[in-house]
């Protein structure tokens, strides 16, 4: 144990506080959770090995026969308990030389090899989590697994002569056994060779938003039919955005189901706000989940990692959603901090330096009411629109602001019944100057209730712009005519409302030009045709929804104000054909909801919502895939959020 850790525990130790009082004074610190993405960490805190009693299913033979397993899980021992059974034992001095070795001792079932450091801390045995495992490496391991095995990954596949012969072992699955001329027979959860060529040039076209992950473009290698220089958070966004699409097609559908399953069991594990009995439901799914791949994969699939996932609802339940836990933020952090440093003498001294002036900018920002970064808008080369396709996007304004809806209201009543007959289109066109005298003649009676924004509105716009890029809410959009020759996708629209969500691609930013220097931004877009009362609209598999890009709806209004708009981006869907596009709704990082400051001395500034990571993903609907028939009466029964969860709104991209 460090020196300063055992002083800061047991007392105050003196530290120099040159931002404040730029004097000496005691302070005291805590070792509250220790973070390992190694199973062989956390098991000398527990006084646990690697070799768990609950993998012997698969290491032991005798213990393997096929029946029902009706044995409670193992007791869970306290603190106290913990640590008397480690000073039952005497430790040596761990060393690589041969005399310092511990010996082993094959009645000892517990082997502790031993003693953890930070059982030395007065209070450790009093802790009720004491680490928590990483669910980033977690992740990564058991999409390496899934991946490695089903695509036949050389140095990754979980299948081989090895796997098959301990199958053969147990006595179990004969017909993939392998023969005697030395081939192995095709198993169901193995991609057909055939097919392996167009599954990897589907992840290689796949497209993020900016921002949102790294391409994969330069990470998959067609030819040979491998992955090369994953990062971590690419599996991570693998497992959960495109795994469960691209196996649909290639593998039948009883190794599909939980697969996806468990595609799924990880986008609510990673939600930003998650509910006691929703988090229990996973914990009871998960067990059932593995119990359909064991039915499934090779005994070699299940490897120490994989069975920690067993463990992660009840740490989410002691710790809170695992963005508090995992390692993507440090991690990210670290990778900033080294790019900082541009004299390497000095390294901390860069490292300050540019985080201060990073974070003052960042304040600035805050405060400064319509400044716009560089590259937020860009102009295209479009034509010029004309006065009818002008008055369309005004009119989209027009429906989209509260003041003008009761003169729309007033107008309809008094239009209608002088013109029963008429239709929606003349209604409009005769709207523009009712609109416009009527907002005059209020001027004139100087109506305090008058807003000035409606009045440019009745004016009519004076001009227009036109832009194939611009950021909204921090999110960057690209119109499709451009977006398509980039390694990025930031054409994709969604429009959320009551009765159903609608979906589009981007055509060209439009800004339209008021008097007073007022200015509204639209989008142009193609929408796809989401009808719900056609059956053939949309197509939903195992939670995905897939539209039609060749398909059309309401091309009489193509605009829709920009601040409404949410990204989404779209995969080629291989099961339902060329033309077909899964939707992926995401979350952006370095998102924030503070646009409004306090204009009173006695109001606060609102708390505003922010994203720093693209992993975390909004609160999700819990939806099993599996019937669970698990009796949780004993649960404690409650509504409420987690009271460590953040309770925040969800993010618009």
């Amino acid at each position: 144990m460090p020196v300063d850790l055992k002083l800061s525990s047991g007392g105050a130790k003196r530290e120099f506080d040159c931002r404040s009082y730029r004097r000496w004074h005691r302070g005291r610190g805590e070792v509250m959770v220790v973070v390992s993405s190694c199973p062989g960490f956390p098991s000398n805190m527990l006084g646990w090995q690697k070799n768990r009693a609950s993998l012997g299913l698969w290491s032991n033979g005798q213990a393997f026969n096929g029946e029902c397993e009706f044995r409670p899980r193992p007791l869970s021992l306290s603190g106290e308990e913990i640590l008397a059974k480690i000073n039952s034992h005497e430790y040596l001095t761990l060393s690589l030389q041969e005399k310092f070795k511990v010996p082993y001792n094959p009645n000892n079932r517990v082997c502790w090899t031993n003693k953890c450091m930070f059982w030395r801390l007065p209070y450790w045995k009093f802790i009720r989590v004491r680490y928590a495992f990483d669910v980033m490496h977690i992740e990564r391991n058991v999409f390496d697994n899934i991946i490695g095995t089903t695509l036949s990954i050389a140095r990754k596949s979980k299948d081989g002569p090895k796997a098959r012969a301990a199958l053969k072992k147990r006595g179990v699955r004969q017909s993939q056994w392998e023969r005697s001329n030395g081939q192995l027979p095709h198993v169901p959860f193995l991609v057909r060779p055939e097919f392996l060529t167009e599954v990897f040039e589907w992840f290689r076209d796949v497209k993020y938003p900016h921002g949102y992950a790294g391409s994969l473009r330069s990470k998959v290698n067609v030819r040979e039919k491998n992955f090369h220089g994953l990062k971590t958070h690419d599996c991570h966004v693998m497992l959960q955005r495109l795994l469960s699409i691209v196996i649909r097609e290639y593998l039948p559908l009883n190794v599909v189901k939980p697969l996806v399953a468990l595609c799924r069991w990880f986008q609510k594990l990673c939600a930003r706000k998650l509910r006691k009995e929703d988090v229990r439901l996973m914990e009871a799914e998960i067990v059932m989940i593995l119990c359909n791949l064991e039915m499934i994969f090779p005994p070699h699939f299940f490897t120490t990692m994989v069975h920690l996932m067993v463990h992660l609802p009840e740490q989410v339940l002691l710790t809170g959603p695992v963005h508090f836990t995992r390692m993507f933020p440090m991690e990210r952090q670290l990778g900033t901090y080294k790019k900082s440093v541009n004299n390497r003498r000095y390294p901390e001294g860069c490292i300050s330096k540019r985080y201060i002036t990073w974070e003052s900018v960042t304040y600035c920002n805050l405060y400064m009411e319509g400044a716009e970064p560089w590259e937020q808008k860009t102009s295209t080369n479009a034509s010029r629109l004309t006065e009818q396709e002008v008055l369309k996007a005004h009119w989209q304004v027009l429906l989209e602001c509260k003041e003008v809806k009761y003169y729309m209201v007033q107008h309809e009543e008094l239009y209608t019944s002088a013109h029963p007959n008429s239709d929606e289109k003349s209604r409009r066109i005769d709207f523009h100057p009712y609109f416009l005298d009527w907002v005059a003649d209020l001027e004139r009676a100087g109506n305090d209730y008058l807003k000035a924004e409606v009045v440019k509105l009745a004016r009519r716009p004076q001009g227009h712009n036109i832009y194939s890029t611009c950021y909204v809410n921090g999110v960057k959009f690209i119109s499709y005519y451009k977006d398509r020759y980039l390694q990025t996708q930031n054409c994709g629209v969604m429009i959320e409302t009551e009765t159903t969500n609608y979906y589009e691609i981007l055509e060209y930013v439009l800004e339209l030009l008021y008097t007073d220097r007022m200015s509204v931004v639209l989008f142009k877009c193609k929408w796809y045709d989401t009808d719900p009362y056609k059956s053939d609209s949309t197509k939903l598999d195992h939670d995905l929804l897939s539209v039609d890009t060749n398909s059309s709806w309401y091309e009489d209004s193509p605009f829709c104000l920009a601040s409404t708009a949410r990204q989404v981006f779209y995969v080629d869907d291989p099961k339902a054909g060329e033309a077909w596009k899964v939707v992926n709704v995401m979350s952006h990082r370095n998102v924030y909801d503070a646009r409004t400051l306090a204009t009173h001395d006695d109001e606060r500034p609102p708390i505003g919502n922010q994203v720093r990571e693209p992993y975390q993903e909004p609160v999700l609907v819990y939806s099993g895939v599996f019937d669970l028939t698990v009796d949780l009466d004993w649960f404690q029964s409650t509504d409420a959020i987690i009271p460590w969860s953040v309770n925040e709104e969800e993010e618009d991209g």
